[in-house]
């Protein structure tokens, strides 16, 4: 059995469990995650038991990611999100959860514009960016935590 959940519906104790995951993530910047957080607009997971299967965060865009938009979407509105730490167990990968689970939010956030930023190499989440209806802007950057260029996607809802 699968539970679906967003912030609305989680209490401190399941939030909490959320954060010591993250935590223990080696690609996490711990000094900058509470705040993060604090700009979390959107929290979503999807647990089978006691086992994470999935999780997001849409959160206000950083002043980083927006500075490397294409001059042409900086008109961003106000209500532009960043999809930020999308996550799939390994136990989960391949089964198409990850964008089952995200398409269905993108078409009911009231968000207009959502912003991705992923690593170049990861393959498979670009794939998922791009069956959900992200596009790549052509911009990529250095992340300087990850030590890693990056690639910036961007969604558009045109519901």
């Amino acid at each position: 059995m699968f539970t679906y959940m967003t912030e609305r519906h989680l209490n401190l104790q399941q939030l909490d469990r959320v954060f010591i995951f993250l935590l223990s993530r080696k690609d996490i910047n711990k000094k900058t995650l509470f705040k993060r957080l604090a700009t979390a607009r959107l929290f979503c997971i999807c647990r089978k038991w006691n086992q994470l299967v999935w999780f997001w965060c849409l959160r206000q865009p950083s002043k980083t990611v927006l500075s490397y938009l294409p001059i042409s979407s900086k008109r961003i509105d106000s209500d532009c999100l960043e999809s930020w730490f999308f996550y799939t167990h390994p136990s989960y990968r391949w089964h198409g959860i990850a964008s089952t689970i995200q398409k269905k939010l993108l078409k009911n956030t009231l968000a207009n514009t959502i912003i991705s930023v992923t690593r170049i190499d990861n393959i498979p989440m670009q794939k998922i960016l791009q069956k959900c209806g992200f596009t790549y802007t052509g911009k990529s950057y250095f992340n300087a935590f990850l030590q890693k260029q990056v690639h910036i996607y961007m969604y558009t809802n045109n519901s």
